[in-house]
């Protein structure tokens, strides 16, 4: 599952969003784990983004979206997701690198 307070850590720590768009970034991403919780898939899904991005323009008002903001938001989720695979993976490669000492 993912921690919508990890997430916050993860863009403040990297100053991807200004201070004050950050709630906006982490309502958006709730929204959407939210989305994707109620339609049972996957919030890595490319179709996923899609179809919420569709659901949000059909039930908000025009001024209460910005859909560039949520598919910002949603992008820096999935890019994360994606790091911290990335990260594992470089890992568990380095443990596997270790050399074997002669006999």
């Amino acid at each position: 599952m993912i921690s919508l307070h990890a997430f916050e850590a993860y863009l403040t720590d990297r100053r991807l969003v200004q201070k004050k768009q950050l709630p906006f970034f982490l309502r958006w991403v709730a929204n959407y784990l939210s989305f994707c919780e109620k339609s049972a898939s996957e919030p890595d899904n490319e179709g996923q983004v899609q179809d919420f991005l569709q659901f949000m323009g059909k039930n908000k008002e025009e001024w209460q979206i910005r859909l560039k903001q949520t598919r910002e938001s949603v992008r820096l989720l999935l890019f994360r997701a994606i790091f911290q695979t990335a990260e594992r993976t470089l890992l568990f490669l380095r443990n596997c690198r270790r050399p074997v000492a002669p006999r």
